[in-house]
C-alpha cells in the first residue's frame, strides 16, 4: 500500500508503470516487481550435504557453491532461488549483459563477496580473482567453495574502503602489485556493500585513475546513488548503463530512508577508448 500510494499519481515511464501493475496484480511485495520471477521455485533446487566439509552446497552451473551447515535446506533452497532471479536478464540486479562482462583473462573483483555466486559464475573465464567477504559467517563455505580454484583465488577477510586498518583495505593497496605489473589484464570490479559503495570507490581511485576497469557497481543502498554513481564516473569518461528495470529495497521499510521505492539496481561502466 505503501508504494502504490506513493506512485498513484505520479507520471511513470515504462518500466516503472510496468513494475507497479505487476504489484497490483499480485497484490503482495515482491523485491523485483517483473513476471521473470515465476521461472525460480525453491521447491525446483536440491540440496546436498558434503560429509567430509561439514558443508551443504547446491550446484550452480555444475560447481559446488558451499552454504553454512547451520542454514537449514528450506532457507539454502530459498536464499540460492534468489539469487538467480537476482542475475536473471530482466532483473534490476543483473551485473552483467553482452556489452559489459568479465572476459577469458580478466581479473576480477568481488567487493561484498556473500556466497560467492557470482565469482563462480565467471571463475574460469577470469585469470585472477580477489573476494573481499567480511561476514565470517561466509569464511568456510568460500574455501570450501574455490577449493578447486585456489591457485587463482585470494580471500581477504576484510571490509573494503577507503583506508587502511585491522580491519579494512583499500582496493588500491590490496591490488598494487597487480598495478604494477606490465603484463596484467583488465581488472573488474563488482561492488554490493550494502551502502558503503561510496568508500570503496574513494579506495580505488587509482584503479580508476589508470586501469580502464569494468564496473559493476549497486546503485541502490541509498536514494541518491544511481544519480551521483553516474554523475562520478561520467565525468571521469566512462559510459554507464543500467540493468533493466527496478527493483525494491526492502531495506526502505525497516529505516527512515525516504522514496523513490523503486530503484535501479546496477550501473555498468566501462571507460570510453
Amino acid at each position: 500500500n505503501k508504494i502504490l500510494n506513493y506512485y498513484g499519481n505520479k507520471d511513470l515511464n515504462t518500466e516503472e508503470a510496468s513494475a507497479l501493475e505487476f504489484l497490483k496484480s499480485r497484490k503482495t511485495f515482491e523485491q523485483y516487481p517483473g513476471q521473470f520471477i515465476d521461472k525460480y521455485s525453491p521447491k525446483n533446487i536440491d540440496v546436498f550435504y558434503d560429509n567430509k566439509k561439514s558443508l551443504k552446497y547446491v550446484l550452480h552451473q555444475g560447481k559446488k557453491l558451499y552454504y553454512p551447515n547451520d542454514m537449514t535446506d528450506r532457507y539454502v533452497k530459498s536464499a540460492y532461488s534468489g539469487l538467480l532471479i537476482e542475475q536473471d536478464p530482466a532483473s534490476a540486479h543483473c551485473y552483467f549483459d553482452k556489452g559489459t562482462k568479465v572476459e577469458k583473462g580478466d581479473i576480477f573483483i568481488d567487493v561484498g563477496a556473500a556466497e560467492g555466486i557470482i565469482a563462480l559464475s565467471v571463475v574460469e573465464q577470469a585469470s585472477k580473482l580477489y573476494l573481499f567477504e567480511c561476514d565470517p559467517k561466509w569464511f568456510e563455505s568460500l574455501k570450501a567453495t574455490f577449493e578447486p580454484y585456489k591457485d587463482k583465488i585470494v580471500i581477504i577477510n576484510k571490509f573494503a574502503s577507503n583506508v587502511d586498518s585491522e580491519n579494512q583495505a583499500r582496493l588500491d593497496s590490496t591490488l598494487a602489485d597487480v598495478m604494477d605489473n606490465s603484463q596484467r589484464q583488465c581488472i573488474c570490479l563488482k561492488i554490493d556493500t550494502e551502502g558503503a559503495e561510496k568508500k570503496i570507490l574513494e579506495g580505488a581511485k587509482r584503479i580508476i585513475d589508470t586501469e580502464n576497469p569494468k564496473i559493476f557497481l549497486c546503485t541502490y543502498h541509498k536514494r541518491d546513488d544511481e544519480k551521483e554513481f553516474k554523475e562520478l564516473l561520467t565525468n571521469l569518461g566512462f559510459i554507464t548503463n543500467f540493468s533493466n528495470g527496478y527493483m525494491i529495497p526492502v531495506t526502505l521499510f525497516s529505516s527512515d530512508e525516504e522514496p523513490p521505492y523503486f530503484r535501479r539496481g546496477v550501473m555498468r561502466c566501462k571507460r570510453k577508448i
